[in-house]
């Protein structure tokens, strides 16, 4: 834009010649990647392979044959408000935005794996800061890399987060680390997927000036990805709503399937802006609307009592009548409040005939 106002106003613009991407390839071949090495393998040791998200539709007669799905994409914008509530818990906490939603990710993927130990992408700038003028480098610098995210039931949000923040700062000193390198550093066996979700956080600066000679006001980037679900959360400049982009194999998810996850994350986000001194097993998935089709079906099915203060929610899901779409949700949400996998409630339902259409929505 400079460049155009200059040539319009016949002046030479006195600016640097941009740093060469050459230099930035040098960089690399300097870096010891047995340092990288050593920092990898004892992140991901004794890691886990990825496994199928309990809300994919991978139960029998609903999951579509390997390779005949297509990618599709869904829009969502936050409320202004809640917006604001997150960007308030990171600037008051000194955390980063991306830091938050990295916490409010992984508790979401850890709710629909069964798991309190996970992994998902990231992506990396790889610009190293120690390159001065790197910013005005062009060339390919992004580098996808694993966040492995351990989620203590008894830690605190506030406390894991800040320690999630930590964990990303020593993670950037390897950002040149190779994929494919890392894979084999994690110690999973050949063809095992080290993850299968993505979640990136687009920070991109954007100068406006109002007096340009040409000025643009709607940017949007465009992305696509390789894995089956990643999701990308911007706040567009101008504008005081976080967007959050979702991009998922339509082989594997349902689009009803995202929208309800989608909702699931806008809960957890608003819990931990509420009581960030919540502990992380306390964080629940379900939304407002889901708590009152739980309450509604209770008030609807005779309930035993296991002690004098727990309801039998197993008895409940086993004896919900209606449509196998509606049963099949609330074993869902019962798994969710007992913290269980959906194919384990299925276990302590008594007499539970083997479900002929399930999609394990979980989170």
């Amino acid at each position: 834009m400079r460049w155009y106002g200059a040539l319009l106003e016949g002046r030479v613009l006195d600016r640097p010649a941009p740093r060469p991407y050459r230099d930035y390839v040098a960089w690399l071949g300097e870096q010891d990647l047995r340092q990288a090495e050593d920092y990898w393998r004892r992140t991901l040791q004794d890691v886990q392979p990825a496994e199928p998200l309990s809300i994919e539709r991978h139960a029998a007669g609903r999951s579509e044959p390997p390779g005949t799905g297509g990618q599709a994409e869904y829009d969502f914008l936050f409320g202004a408000e809640e917006t604001r509530r997150l960007q308030e818990l990171a600037q008051t906490r000194q955390l980063t935005l991306n830091t938050v939603l990295q916490g409010c990710w992984a508790l979401l993927v850890g709710r629909y794996s069964g798991r309190e130990d996970v992994v998902f992408g990231t992506v990396a700038s790889g610009r190293p800061a120690e390159i001065e003028g790197i910013e005005r480098t062009v060339g390919l610098f992004i580098n996808t890399l694993p966040l492995r995210v351990r989620m203590p039931a008894q830690s605190t949000v506030l406390a894991w987060l800040r320690e999630l923040q930590e964990q990303n700062l020593r993670m950037r000193q390897y950002e040149y680390s190779p994929l494919n390198k890392v894979q084999q550093w994690s110690g999973l066996p050949a063809g095992a997927s080290l993850f299968e979700t993505l979640f990136v956080f687009e920070n991109y600066p954007v100068d406006k000036d109002d007096e340009a000679a040409l000025r643009y006001d709607l940017t949007r980037s465009e992305e696509r990805i390789n894995y089956p679900l990643g999701v990308v959360a911007t706040v567009p400049p101008g504008q005081q709503r976080l967007r959050i982009v979702v991009q998922y194999d339509t082989a594997r998810f349902d689009p009803e399937t995202i929208e309800r996850m989608l909702g699931h994350l806008g809960s957890v986000c608003s819990q931990l802006t509420r009581e960030p001194d919540m502990r992380l097993g306390d964080v629940s998935v379900l939304t407002d609307e889901e708590r009152r089709h739980i309450l509604r079906q209770g008030n609807a099915v005779p309930l035993q009592r296991t002690d004098e203060t727990d309801l039998d929610l197993s008895a409940l899901a086993a004896g919900t009548a209606g449509t196998a779409e509606e049963r099949e949700l609330l074993e869902q949400l019962v798994a969710e409040v007992q913290g269980m996998s959906p194919s384990d409630l299925q276990a302590q339902i008594p007499h539970a005939a083997p479900a002929t259409e399930t999609s394990d929505h979980h989170e």
